[in-house]
């Protein structure tokens, strides 16, 4: 079981792309480990109401952390609405693979650039066949000063069993092609 569950996800919304590609922007963006994707919530949307949904292994959720806006530079973060405040409600995967509510947290977080971790109350979750999800939803936002839209970089489950809380690499001792630290969370 991993310390930090990068699993599937499902968003209430995301920005559509041609370009790029038509899920450039969607929930796998915020759980990719690269922090000039985003999931980009649509320029119409209100941002608050939105929401990413994670799945997560059988375990004990300890911690939320997030790269709370886009943060491909610092004039990117700056630009877009970025996550203020949000409800973390916590699923699990009961016995008829249905999701049954087993915790909920409201948290903060500040408005700079970089992984914030929060804590939130240690809940259970899954069984030897299933584990959970975890939904973050938008409660308020920081404005971004050129577009009305949210973008967040990462999102990351924290689970107890291991206390591990993720970090960006700042250097490594050796890079090859394809092996940079700019690959590592």
């Amino acid at each position: 079981v991993p310390a930090i569950a990068y699993a599937g996800s499902k968003v209430s919304a995301f920005q559509k792309e041609t370009r790029l590609g038509a899920n450039y922007w969607s929930g796998g963006s915020a759980i990719d480990g690269k922090m000039d994707t985003a999931w980009m919530v649509p320029g119409e949307s209100a941002n608050r109401g939105e929401w990413i949904e994670i799945d997560i292994p059988a375990g004990t959720v300890d911690k939320i952390s997030a790269v709370i806006g886009y943060a491909a530079s610092d004039e990117t973060f700056k630009d877009y609405g970025r996550l203020k405040q949000a409800r973390i409600d916590i699923f699990t995967i009961n016995d008829d693979q249905m999701p049954v509510q087993v915790g909920t947290a409201n948290v903060s977080f500040e408005d700079k650039s970089g992984l914030q971790t929060v804590d939130v109350p240690d809940v259970k979750v899954g069984s030897d066949l299933a584990g959970g999800k975890v939904r973050i939803s938008v409660m308020d936002l920081y404005t971004g000063q050129d577009y009305p839209n949210m973008g967040i970089s990462e999102v990351a489950v924290v689970m107890g069993e291991f206390n591990v809380t993720p970090t960006k690499l700042q250097s490594v001792s050796g890079e090859g092609a394809g092996h940079g630290k700019d690959l590592a969370l």
